[in-house]
């Protein structure tokens, strides 16, 4: 197997996760095996763990799997901003008492309302 070999040549003993091995078994390596090979010995030699898992693996691996980690960002914005109106809603828009129920700063409150365009 590529990652024995990879790991005597580096003296290391990194194994895959079977969900990376997964994910790797699904791909299509448009590049062939020379591309497995390449991935495999790059994942092996940076990596300072004992196992490479699915996160390890490069963006377009995740994509085949409909994974996408950038959706996270706008889910966490969506929700920050939909508290935000609903406290202030709660508290007539009263933006120090609204802080303090978030628990953050007035300041802070209001960059995030210049950031999220809530009027």
């Amino acid at each position: 197997m590529l990652v024995n070999r990879f790991n005597e040549q580096m003296n290391k003993k990194i194994e895959l996760t079977p969900e990376s091995i997964g994910l790797l078994m699904k791909y299509d390596f448009p590049g062939n095996v020379r591309e497995l090979e390449n991935l495999v010995e790059r994942l092996i030699a940076v990596s300072r763990k004992n196992k490479i898992h699915t996160y390890d693996l490069p963006k377009y691996f995740h994509k085949q799997e409909g994974w996408n980690p950038g959706k996270l960002k706008g889910i966490v914005r969506k929700t920050e901003r939909e508290n935000i109106i609903k406290t202030l809603e709660t508290t007539n828009w009263k933006k120090i008492e609204t802080a303090k129920i978030l628990g953050i700063t007035p300041k802070t409150l209001w960059e995030k309302i210049k950031k999220y365009n809530i009027s």
